[in-house]
């Protein structure tokens, strides 16, 4: 499979997954608000099974959706605030 079979797969996949599912946590030109963040994340968990689901980390480049992190979790707000202290240090996964 090249790459473009595999980008044209994910495309696919992420058109028809990301539906109702899709949380834009920040632009480029806003600064980082973890409380609004956080909010967001609240009400979208809030409507969710309480139980296990993957969750796909995106960033926009070029006018594509690129995947940066792939997890999987049942106390979805707990994971992502890890995520956002991460992100805000630049540390681990997030320090580049």
């Amino acid at each position: 499979m090249t790459y473009s079979d595999k980008k044209r797969f994910l495309d696919a996949w992420l058109s028809v997954h990301m539906k109702g599912h899709l949380i834009a946590l920040l632009t480029l030109i806003e600064r980082a608000d973890r409380k609004r963040m956080l909010d967001a994340i609240e009400r979208f968990a809030s409507s969710l099974p309480n139980e296990m689901s993957i969750y796909i980390l995106l960033v926009r480049i070029g006018g594509s959706n690129v995947p940066i992190y792939v997890g999987k979790t049942d106390k979805l707000v707990h994971r992502w605030r890890n995520h956002l202290t991460g992100i805000e240090n630049g540390v681990g996964l997030y320090a580049k």
